[in-house]
């Protein structure tokens, strides 16, 4: 059931309680005013009951008498006394003698009065020593009229309180259920692939349960649609990564490919034997290096757990730097670290980070240009920086530089026999350790990349 039915059911309900208190209070307060009525009929009769020694006409205390007296003669009832009232004559009851005889003795009962509206309150008694059956009424205008006063005010406060239920309903509808239906509308446009609806701002206001709703549900969406779209991004990352792999893996395999049927034919001459398997040896490691990297990658992925112990940051920049003189002499290469520098971390991948680092600057700087490693503590982080002074990047590849095979000059990489994903595998192992991989970078000032990896739970610091 709607809510708006359910709310016109409980108005229904509410409307009907309301009558029958109504109902009851009037039948409640006409009992009580018929006993009044009774008791006060009850202990007056007697007294005008007429006697042979007092005339009729002298009974009931003259003329204020509100009373009426019969007397049950034959087949009809003889009035003795009348009731003498200020607003006049409310008429005789209506009572016959057959009546009368059959409630002697009966409690009260109400008639009404002959060519009026008046009503009686009746005692019929006899008197048994006489002979006679005498009928004692009393008039009830007062009665009437306060019952009648009741009604009215009753009307009036029913009219009022309908009145304020219908505002508030109406408020309750306006600031409720539609609000709702609006919800309703928009998780139907969500429904059918419009990802961008939200609540609307005039409904999302805190400080009311349906503005508290819209609020969650408006948080709720751009959360699921922010893991959407990561999602897809995710999806469109691997299947160019897929792309990507399978294009650098074609070229060193189509390059093996091509000597062995050269070879197979007898197209390689003893002159050129010895450069072909060169050439197949280094095709064939470079495809390994690419495949190792590739599953490296994976690993860091899947989030395979990491060999942890304490690192020294430290001596692994300074086993860095030994490394990269021996690999070019001519290169100056300066370390720039506190004596010891100690984190948790996996030894092997940071010194992959390191080794990476190095090579992207052999590959894509002169043999003479200046490399420094730098290790520092900042705000409970370990920072490891490798700067060179070489070309830099742009901006829009800088911004680039940590995507999976990414290349500025894809011809330059090629023959120098990078796979476009060194760096990648730099952020993935910072990422892995807790931390972040930034760089800076633009031309002709060289390029710095930087490292923070957690001595602390703090978050990373801003430098």
């Amino acid at each position: 059931m709607r809510l708006t039915t359910r709310i016109l059911v409980a108005m229904a309900f509410l409307v009907l309680a309301l009558t029958m208190m109504g109902v009851r209070s009037m039948v409640t307060t006409e009992r009580q005013l018929l006993r009044q009525v009774d008791d006060q009929l009850i202990r007056t009769a007697p007294r005008l009951r007429p006697t042979y020694d007092q005339p009729p006409d002298d009974m009931g205390g003259g003329t204020s008498n509100p009373f009426f007296v019969g007397v049950v003669v034959g087949d009809r009832v003889v009035t003795l006394l009348e009731p003498q009232l200020t607003e006049g004559d409310p008429g005789v009851p209506s009572v016959d003698a057959s009546l009368a005889i059959e409630r002697v003795g009966a409690p009260p009962f109400t008639v009404d009065a002959i060519g009026s509206d008046e009503r009686y309150r009746v005692q019929v008694r006899a008197d048994e020593r006489r002979a006679r059956v005498f009928v004692f009424a009393a008039p009830l205008g007062d009665v009437d009229e306060t019952l009648r006063q009741l009604r009215n005010s009753q009307v009036l406060a029913f009219v009022a309180a309908m009145a304020v239920l219908g505002a508030v309903t109406f408020w309750v509808v306006r600031l409720g259920v539609r609000p709702l239906s609006r919800m309703a509308a928009t998780a139907r446009a969500i429904g059918q692939g419009d990802l961008g609806q939200r609540i609307p701002d005039e409904v999302a206001v805190a400080g009311t349960e349906t503005g508290d709703l819209g609020l969650a549900l408006n948080q709720m969406l751009t959360r699921i649609e922010d893991e959407l779209m990561a999602r897809s991004a995710s999806e469109a990352r691997l299947r160019r990564f897929v792309a990507d792999a399978s294009h650098e893996l074609r070229t060193p395999i189509t390059t093996i490919r091509g000597y062995a049927e050269l070879y197979r034919i007898g197209g390689l001459d003893a002159g050129n034997l010895d450069d072909a398997m060169r050439r197949t040896e280094d095709e064939a490691r470079r495809m390994g290096l690419l495949v190792e990297d590739l599953l490296q990658l994976a690993r860091l992925d899947e989030g395979r757990p990491l060999d942890l112990g304490p690192v020294d940051l430290s001596r692994v920049l300074e086993d860095s730097a030994s490394d990269a003189r021996a690999v070019e002499a001519d290169r100056p290469v300066r370390v720039d670290a506190p004596e010891s520098l100690v984190v948790t971390g996996d030894d092997a991948r940071i010194r992959q980070v390191v080794a990476n680092l190095l090579g992207n600057v052999r590959v894509h700087t002169p043999p003479e240009t200046a490399v420094e490693l730098r290790a520092r503590s900042a705000d409970g982080w370990a920072v490891i920086e490798v700067s060179d002074h070489g070309p830099g990047m742009a901006p829009e590849v800088a911004a680039r530089a940590f995507e999976r095979f990414y290349r500025a000059d894809d011809s330059r990489a090629r023959a120098t026999g990078g796979s476009g994903i060194g760096l990648a595998i730099v952020a993935a192992v910072a990422e892995a350790h807790g931390g972040t991989a930034t760089i800076e970078s633009a031309p002709g000032q060289g390029t710095t990349v930087r490292i923070a990896l957690p001595q602390t739970t703090a978050a990373p610091p801003r430098i």
